[in-house]
């Protein structure tokens, strides 16, 4: 039998009951826990929802690239960072003593080649003008003459066109090495869009010859047309869009280029003290640092 003899309830010293909705607890009860049904829940608190900001739960909608959210499929933005050329010198020296057989083996070849046809022209040269002199006179005859000028003619044709041609190879292997190609010999005989590549390598060369007059003139156009063959190359671009396309990526990142510019400059000189020899470690190196910059600045990453 319950004791009422006080009057009361039996359930009214239930420190546990729960209360009316609005109903303030009645003196001196005790505070039922929070994980009892009906009682609120401070946040935080096991087994009760968060609000959105705290710790640990972002807000929904969040978008990628949000502070400790990199985009999906994105190598956190790398292509974007601005381009620091001592780091394009060193990716250029790692490739290099990868690659260096290869590389130092079609520089020799091509080397080897105009001096053969140095030597060829010499010779040649030197028999034309003996056999075209006249006994009488000792002077060289009109059809000696003539004979004379078109072999040195010839022989300048071919060494520009050799030229340029090398100047493609180079490009072209700088650029198959920062796609991550192991280069082979013969990638320094071929050369794609080369009907592009002469044209354009002629025109910024005759660019350049005509505004060395200005002495400063030459330089400029050299400085701003320095990626041409490279987007006629990778881009197959035609011979003024490449050019556009050089003046554009270079105007757009003038100090980046400018250090590049100097950094080249410097390698050909440290190249160039140490014989000559050093060159073939000094050239390949910097064509390969450029070819680096180059993807840098199309953000592009160089494998």
């Amino acid at each position: 039998m319950s004791d009422t003899s006080d009057g009361g309830s039996p359930h009214e010293n239930d420190p546990y009951r729960q209360q009316a909705p609005g109903t303030p607890p009645a003196p001196g009860a005790q505070q039922p826990p929070y994980d009892q049904p009906g009682q609120q829940q401070p946040y935080g608190q096991p087994g009760q929802q968060q609000p959105y900001g705290q710790p640990g739960y972002p807000p929904p909608g969040q978008p990628y690239g949000a502070a400790g959210y990199p985009p999906p499929g994105s190598p956190y933005g790398a292509a974007d960072q601005p381009v620091q050329i001592g780091e394009a010198f060193n990716y250029g020296w790692n490739r290099f003593t990868q690659n260096a057989g290869a590389i130092i083996g079609g520089v020799l070849a091509w080397a080897a080649a105009l001096l053969v046809l140095s030597l060829i022209f010499f010779f040649v040269l030197i028999g034309t003008a003996s056999t075209s002199i006249d006994p009488v006179t000792n002077e060289l005859s009109t059809s000696g003459g003539f004979a004379f000028g078109f072999t040195t003619f010839l022989f300048i044709a071919i060494v520009v066109v050799l030229s340029l041609f090398v100047q493609a190879v180079v490009v072209n292997v700088s650029l198959l090495i920062t796609r991550g190609k192991k280069i082979e010999f013969a990638d320094f005989f071929r050369v794609p869009n080369l009907l592009n590549v002469i044209l354009a390598a002629l025109l910024i060369g005759l660019g350049v010859g005509i505004l060395s007059i200005t002495v400063v003139g030459g330089i400029v156009l050299a400085f701003f047309a320095q990626f041409t063959l490279f987007y006629v190359i990778d881009k197959n671009l035609g011979v003024l869009d490449a050019i556009k396309a050089s003046f554009s990526v270079v105007s757009q990142n003038l100090g980046t280029v400018v250090v590049l510019f100097l950094g080249v400059y410097v390698a050909q000189v440290i190249g160039t003290l140490l014989c000559y020899v050093g060159l073939l470690v000094a050239l390949p190196v910097a064509q390969i640092a450029t070819a680096y910059v180059y993807r840098r600045l199309n953000h592009e990453l160089p494998a």
